[in-house]
């Protein structure tokens, strides 16, 4: 349950701010395209996987569909909320409004089984927006943006590129965590669970697959 989120360097802020995701992106974005922060609220029907998601899939099969259409958002979560992340809807499969398929408009990054946290949710706009300082790559992990991010973002609001991201990472119950897609940033400066916990900079090592990056709390 530690949050570990990217943060500033001590002394003077940077003109550019690295905001690290909880899961990749889904779509290409141009530099200047629009972010904000989002404030998420549950709404509609509470649901469920009636059929695991591998990650890759574009459809979910979901225990109840009404009130859903084109642009509703769902959440997806596995155990402890390690993995999170949330899908657009692009349409639903044929029948009626109860149980039946969804299709989103970005497959998703994780597996998720039918035991996991699913949800459909609002993901409202919240403060100025602001432009991406760096075009961002599908399957990036982070956003480069003139102001450091420490929320849900949303990505391209009302566009059909829009996506939606919460921020940092969680530890799981072994206390492990993982931040996918950094290979495109040179250095990070990450902190564990408060402003209280020192800062650890760590310079990407790109002939690694994976960089460990340990904190003791």
């Amino acid at each position: 349950g530690v949050t570990i989120t990217s943060v500033d360097p001590s002394g003077p802020p940077p003109s550019v701010h690295t905001s690290v995701l909880r899961a990749p992106l889904y779509f290409a974005h141009a530099v200047g395209a629009a972010v904000r922060t989002a404030t998420i609220a549950t709404v509609g029907p509470a649901v469920n996987l009636t059929q695991a998601v591998t990650g890759g899939d574009q459809l979910l099969n979901l225990s109840d569909r009404t009130g859903v259409a084109a642009g509703s958002i769902v959440q997806l979560s596995n155990a402890g909320g390690v993995w999170l992340e949330y899908g657009v809807v692009a349409s639903l499969g044929p029948g009626a409004p109860a149980a039946g398929q969804v299709f989103l408009t970005a497959p998703v990054n994780y597996s998720y089984p039918t035991s996991s946290a699913v949800s459909y949710v609002s993901a409202t706009p919240a403060g100025a927006a602001t432009t991406l300082s760096s075009a961002a790559n599908i399957g990036d992990g982070f956003l480069l943006a003139p102001q450091l991010f420490t929320q849900t973002v949303v990505i391209e609001n009302g566009t059909p590129r829009e996506e939606i991201h919460a921020v940092g990472a969680l530890t799981g119950t072994d206390g492990y965590y993982g931040l996918d897609g950094i290979g495109g940033v040179q250095e990070i400066f990450l902190q564990a669970n408060s402003m209280s916990n020192p800062v650890v900079d760590w310079f990407i090592e790109y002939d690694q697959p994976v960089n460990i990056v340990n904190f003791q709390l």
